[in-house]
């Protein structure tokens, strides 16, 4: 901005401006004027007409001097803007390379990136960010910015928060960061996924319309970093925890730029246009005019297998021992945490022709529960049956990727939230087990009901019960295990 030099002004008041020469109406300067002869009131004129030209150039000088200042304090602000698209396009290319570009899309160079945050303040859900960053729709057309350009992806997570302000937590409370689930998160995306570029699919009530973008995974911010930052001014803010409580609905009320992804039902949002608009569930189990979309982009395993090493502090068990070996077996994994009975669990599995088929079961949870491990043991199943707990991202994913077949023991009954008619105030909610049986394409058994909403996900063999007994479920894991088996030994 430049700089208004202030040479003179009237003094306010009502004062005369000439207060300081004598007043004509009472004091004639004529008659009393020294006289003056031709030269001398030439000189008088002529320094006078020098020195307006002076004052004019050094005031033109003082003034593109403030506008290079101003010019040179602009560029360095940018700068550090400028770094980061020049990151984006080292990583992916001009935006004129891009499919579909066209004359039209050169205006919109002018103008920056698109910039997203997304927020988490629990310690879980870390599994949804990939597909968030992937597949949530945004109002890009009502932004003051450009996604003919990859748009800016960052991220205020756990950290922030730890550890006087843990929303929640699954498991004992963490005492110190690094032993957060977050951190396992953190390294996966330092290692795999910072400074990249990929493909966005613009979904609309869960179907893709054609339309693509790019996102550019940039940096874990803070929360103070959300305005003052290089990257410029936040366009949308996604809470990929929402409904943990029923603030999330005043906030995207007040907040032009919140937006919510939502685990579950909440019935409020039927009368709530404005707010459902600004919303996205993972489940598929909503009207068509609901913005939906499977969580499914979890990290790609090349080895098709991991260490399995437990939760690196001494909890559970090591890995199956066919597994550790490279013995080829079966592993059965079934998901421990969520209301689940393990003790059944690990019932069921007794019942299947475990030996003739060498069998192994993993129960993966966060806590274990007592009355399971004293029946494994009871049935003799130690060498069997392992409870693991991998706080590791990468090596959890891993980990379920060696599983041969997959059993969420999720059921009508005992989990009535994840179908249709769900509970009071709540219903609808996806089951974590069917991103891991949809994304690393595992065989799996379960309940009919279960089966028949995502059976058009579903693209491993699939056996189903219809009964929620030891017996219904053990027949079905018995004939997926002998199908296996018999593939394995063609």
């Amino acid at each position: 901005m430049h700089k208004r030099i202030k040479t003179s002004a009237k003094p306010t008041g009502g004062t005369n401006y000439y207060s300081g020469l004598p007043n004509s109406s009472t004091h004639n300067p004529v008659t009393h004027r020294a006289p003056r002869n031709t030269y001398t009131q030439c000189c008088c004129s002529l320094w006078i007409v020098k020195g307006v030209l002076c004052f004019s150039l050094i005031l033109f000088a003082y003034q593109s001097l403030s506008y290079e200042m101003a010019s040179v304090d602009n560029e360095d602000k940018t700068m550090k803007n400028d770094m980061v698209i020049n990151k984006i396009q080292a990583n992916h290319g001009h935006a004129e390379e891009h499919p579909g570009y066209s004359r039209d899309a050169q205006k919109s160079q002018l103008l920056r990136p698109c910039r997203v945050i997304l927020e988490n303040a629990i310690d879980y859900h870390h599994e949804v960010i990939e597909s968030v960053v992937r597949r949530f729709p945004l109002p890009w057309h009502t932004f003051n910015c450009t996604t003919s350009k990859p748009i800016i992806y960052d991220f205020a997570l756990f950290q922030n928060r730890f550890p006087d302000r843990i929303l929640f937590s699954i498991g004992e409370k963490p005492k110190h960061l690094n032993q957060t689930e977050f951190w396992g998160w953190k390294q996966y995306f330092e290692d795999a996924l910072q400074h990249t570029t990929v493909t966005r699919s613009e979904n609309a009530n869960g179907k893709v319309d054609g339309t693509h973008t790019f996102a550019y995974y940039n940096d874990l911010v803070s929360e103070n970093e959300y305005e003052d930052s290089p990257n410029g001014p936040v366009d949308a803010i996604i809470d990929i925890s929402c409904g943990i409580d029923k603030k999330f609905i005043s906030r995207i009320e007040r907040d032009k730029r919140a937006f919510c992804l939502l685990h579950g039902y909440v019935p409020e949002l039927d009368s709530m246009e404005y707010v459902r608009n600004k919303t996205c569930w993972i489940s598929p189990m909503f009207p068509d005019d609901y913005c939906s979309f499977l969580p499914v982009d979890l990290p790609v395993i090349s080895n098709g297998g991991g260490n399995g090493d437990g939760d690196g502090n001494g909890d559970g068990d090591s890995p199956p021992t066919h597994l550790a070996n490279g013995k080829r077996g079966l592993n059965v994994c079934a998901p421990g945490g969520g209301g689940r009975n393990q003790k059944s669990i690990v019932d069921i599995f007794y019942k299947i022709p475990y030996q003739e088929h060498d069998v192994t079961l993993t129960i993966l949870t966060r806590r274990i529960q007592p009355p399971a491990k004293k029946r494994r043991t009871k049935l003799g199943l130690d060498h069997r049956v392992s409870f693991l707990y991998e706080k590791g991202y990468v090596e959890f994913a891993e980990l379920v990727s060696q599983c041969d077949i997959y059993l969420p023991m999720t059921d009508p009954k005992t989990r009535p939230a994840h179908f249709w008619t769900g509970v009071p105030g709540g219903g609808r909610s996806l089951t974590g087990a069917i991103p891991l049986i949809v994304a690393y394409k595992l065989a799996s058994v379960m309940h009919a009901d279960l089966a028949a909403i995502y059976r058009k996900f579903l693209t491993a063999p699939i056996e189903i019960y219809t009964e929620e007994t030891v017996e219904s479920r053990a027949e079905a894991l018995t004939r997926m295990v002998v199908t296996l088996s018999e593939k394995i030994h063609e």
